[in-house]
């Protein structure tokens, strides 16, 4: 009788450790609000595992769980992950190098370097075809990856998404949602499927860097944002005074505040036209050669290297006015687009199909500015084959995505 009591003592003093530390089999409030402000599901702990957040946020499944590692004292880590909507295909793998970065290149470290030193100094890169790895890794999606580390040391990226990991279970709501903005506006910058909502959401004060015995040291500054990789790490701070900011996000902050996104502009007005000549003429006749299935054939057959195709599409197709059809598979409105700009509208993603099925390795994607009024119209199509009109204004070769402005809507076909 006394060893069944004693059993029940100990069962119930694990029991309730393991409720303290995950925030209570009764729910955790802290991750219930964090879940609720990101529309994802909150799942209570119990006396195996702590609490869990998961669900999809903009396309992109998200998941944030706990777990201990053994030889740490059996502390408990907070572990954020979000998937790409399709695995990149590069066993691509990216993170923070350590300080023997050097005597690991001496002793022969197989690793992809970008040839950007101040990139290559801080920055882990490896994967199966070095060429296809550095025609992913363009200067802005560099660009991207720096800004993410800086403010998430620790974190690493594969194919198949985004992870990172910190110490103790989280217990700001503020710090978990700004944590996953940045994990998928990040993710949406690496595919080409960015809007700029979460961007906007995600981007931080300390933006100024300076490389550091192979570690990314912050500064705060108030100017915008560099728009190269080499103004990113080379500009020097203005500001006299301005001190070095440690990186605490291993640390328990007890508020995360998260930054003003710009003053959107008037949502009513219309877009600006990028040539008002030319977008005027779209409605009635385009430009020849830019079938859809042409472009296709120029720009993303096999055999035909990214910068390549960037050329093409700059010397010969930005700016030309096209009539195409294809599936749209996704809109949304946005204040502010990395592409598209910084007056409000709505974009729509279309999957689009040519005669002939040139073999790209990845669908051929179309993604259209509209005007802001045009959202319902376009949500109501969604899923549907629909004839559209724009202006070529960018393209993305790797992800094999092209973006035109001023779109229109021709007909739903049946």
């Amino acid at each position: 009788m006394e060893v069944f009591i004693l059993m029940l003592v100990v069962v119930g003093v694990v029991v309730t450790i393991a409720s303290v530390k995950s925030g209570g089999s009764s729910g955790n409030p802290i991750w219930s609000a964090a879940a609720q402000r990101l529309g994802l599901q909150y799942e209570l702990s119990d006396t195996l595992r702590g609490p869990s957040i998961t669900g999809t946020r903009r396309g992109l499944s998200v998941n944030i769980d706990t777990f201990s590692k053994s030889g740490d004292d059996n502390r408990t880590y907070t572990r954020y992950r979000v998937h790409f909507k399709e695995p990149l295909g590069l066993g691509l793998r990216i993170a923070q190098r350590g300080p023997l970065v050097h005597i690991s290149r001496k002793l022969g470290s197989k690793d992809i370097e970008t040839g950007d030193s101040e990139f290559d100094d801080v920055m882990l890169v490896k994967g199966r075809d070095p060429e296809l790895v550095n025609q992913f890794l363009t200067y802005p999606r560099k660009l991207r990856v720096l800004r993410f580390f800086m403010t998430n040391p620790g974190a690493s990226i594969d194919d198949k998404g985004i992870q990172f990991e910190e110490r103790n279970v989280a217990r700001s709501p503020d710090r978990i949602v700004q944590i996953v903005q940045r994990m998928t506006a990040l993710a949406e910058q690496l595919t080409g499927e960015e809007s700029g909502a979460d961007y906007l959401e995600a981007m931080t004060v300390p933006d100024q860097v300076e490389i550091r015995d192979h570690e990314i040291i912050m500064h705060e500054r108030t100017e915008p944002w560099p728009v190269t990789l080499e103004e990113l790490l080379q500009e020097e701070s203005d500001d006299a005074g301005v001190e070095e900011h440690e990186d605490s996000s291993l640390e328990e902050p007890d508020t995360f505040d998260a930054p003003t996104p710009p003053e959107p502009k008037d949502i009513d007005r219309d877009l600006p036209r990028i040539e008002e000549s030319r977008a005027e003429k779209v409605a009635s006749s385009v430009d020849d050669g830019t079938d859809i299935g042409t472009v296709v054939q120029t720009l993303f057959a096999p055999g035909v290297a990214t910068s390549q195709a960037t050329g093409q599409f700059e010397n010969v197709y930005k700016g030309k006015s096209v009539v195409w059809s294809g599936t749209i598979t996704n809109v949304r409105s946005y204040r502010f687009d990395l592409v598209f700009g910084d007056v409000p509208g709505t974009r729509a993603e279309f999957e689009i199909e040519t005669e002939g099925s040139v073999s790209t390795g990845r669908p051929t994607k179309a993604v259209v500015q509209f005007q802001p009024r045009e959202e319902e119209k376009l949500r109501s199509m969604v899923d549907k084959r629909v004839a559209f009109r724009g202006v070529l204004t960018s393209c993305d070769a790797f992800m094999k995505t092209l973006f035109l402005v001023n779109g229109q809507i021709d007909e739903v076909e049946a």
